[in-house]
């Protein structure tokens, strides 16, 4: 609740003991209040933390899904030259068979096939590489999925605490509502019964000067009449006693 409402509620006019206990009652919700209005508060921030996480988690998976297209046609280039090398293969045992014959340029295939060798173990290697790097961006791309499911859990999770939060602070506001309505109400019997008290204390002085008239009557009688029972007398005062 707002400081206007508590204001408002501390200014009922009850007893000191009464106005003390609604007092404590008051400020122990407000603060009640003020806490689920600092924990929304903390939600919200928790919550737009969150969908920055899961964004910064999606261009990372949108990265990683462009490594792996660029990874796959260099998988393919690779395959065409492992293709080419077997075909080169081919073309160095042909030119085994044909060494005798070309003497001449032995020294020439010899470094030329040591040259493909290297090119070849070179090639094994980077695929060797590449593979190890894809397998190792897949891993990382399943983790980051699985960390991206469980942040929208969590954050699944946040929204539906904002909104038990938004629901018990609407009740709260129901309740101080109606306790104010009941001030209202206290407030006007108080009226009322100030009225009446008022009424029976003018009923009482009424009664008393009644009643001092009649004693003041009777003890003039006795002393005119001593010894003698005036039974009018305390009549008089037994119904005076009894409209008391």
């Amino acid at each position: 609740m707002s400081d206007t409402k508590q204001i408002s509620k501390t200014r009922v006019a009850v007893s000191a003991g009464t106005k003390n206990d609604w007092e404590t009652w008051i400020a122990a919700n407000g603060a009640s209040a003020f806490q689920s209005k600092h924990m929304n508060t903390w939600l919200r921030e928790q919550i737009n933390c969150l969908i920055n996480e899961g964004n910064s988690i999606k261009a990372n998976i949108w990265d990683l899904q462009e490594a792996m297209k660029n990874m796959k046609a260099e998988l393919r280039r690779i395959k065409q030259v492992e293709e080419k090398i077997t075909f080169l293969e081919t073309q160095i045992e042909a030119a085994k068979k044909n060494q005798e014959e070309e003497r001449i340029a032995a020294s020439f295939e010899e470094q030329y096939l040591e040259k493909l060798e290297k090119d070849t173990e070179n090639l094994h290697l980077r695929i060797f590489m590449l593979s190890e790097k894809s397998s190792a961006l897949t891993a990382s791309k399943k983790i980051n999925q699985r960390s991206y499911l469980q942040l929208c859990c969590h954050v699944s999770k946040l929204q539906r605490e904002l909104q038990e939060c938004n629901l018990t602070c609407a009740e709260e506001d129901e309740v101080f509502t109606k306790m104010k309505h009941q001030i209202r109400e206290l407030e006007e019997y108080m009226q009322e019964y100030q009225v009446k008290i008022e009424v029976l204390q003018d009923r009482e002085k009424a009664l008393q000067d009644e009643l001092s008239a009649v004693m003041k009557k009777r003890a003039g009688q006795q002393t005119k009449f001593p010894g003698i029972e005036n039974a009018k007398g305390r009549k008089i005062c037994e119904e005076a006693g009894l409209w008391w």
